[in-house]
């Protein structure tokens, strides 16, 4: 609740776990996954949650997801001038989920701050107590949603390298790209443009 309280409001942390004394978050890093939610026909309650799509052949994006996994140079699919872009990705999946509950619907507030401030809930705008702002946020949104969530795990990711991943994959789920175009721009250096959204400049 108190990093809630200071985050921006489409900024949620969902939980909180104790590290080391000497924990470093790039040095001791395992490895990273990062999660792009594209949102199939949903309703307008889910702007700002999820990039919104019409249609998507999810199959054929899964397919052509393959062309990513492994030790590849993305320097591609970088915004950054650097000179080693070279980066492993141990997976990508392509996942389709139908009525789904998304976890940044609600407030997060402290439960005894009473109302939500006006900038903090999307749901109530600070008109409505907050016990009742919560449970109706938590409840399932006003329509059903379907998500297609990319999923990728790599040992790191370059600026920009997921969105335009994401991004090349939604064109060819629309049809607007070949399915071999994953592997035309691993080997002509040809990226897409990056995808919309939010997603911390990754």
């Amino acid at each position: 609740y108190e990093l809630n309280a200071r985050l921006p409001a489409d900024v949620r942390v969902l939980s909180v776990d104790d590290a080391p004394p000497k924990a470093h978050a790039i040095g001791m890093s395992g490895g990273k996954t990062y999660s792009y939610f594209v949102g199939v026909d949903v309703a307008e309650a889910w702007a700002g949650y999820c990039w919104r799509q019409p249609q998507l052949d999810v199959e054929t994006m899964r397919i052509a997801a393959a062309a990513f996994v492994g030790t590849h140079d993305f320097r591609a699919f970088t915004a950054e001038a650097k000179a080693d872009c070279v980066r492993t990705l141990h997976s990508v999946r392509v996942e389709r989920h139908a009525h789904v509950r998304f976890p940044l619907l609600g407030c997060y507030c402290a439960p005894d701050e009473g109302p939500c401030p006006p900038d903090r809930c999307p749901v109530c705008a600070g008109s409505a107590a907050l016990v009742d702002c919560c449970e109706r946020a938590l409840s399932s949104p006003p329509a059903t949603a379907t998500l297609v969530q990319l999923q990728f795990v790599g040992d790191g990711f370059l600026k920009h390298q997921v969105r335009r991943l994401v991004a090349l994959l939604v064109a060819i789920g629309r049809g607007e790209a070949s399915p071999d175009a994953a592997h035309v721009a691993m080997e002509h250096a040809a990226a897409g443009t990056t995808a919309e959204g939010g997603g911390g400049g990754r």
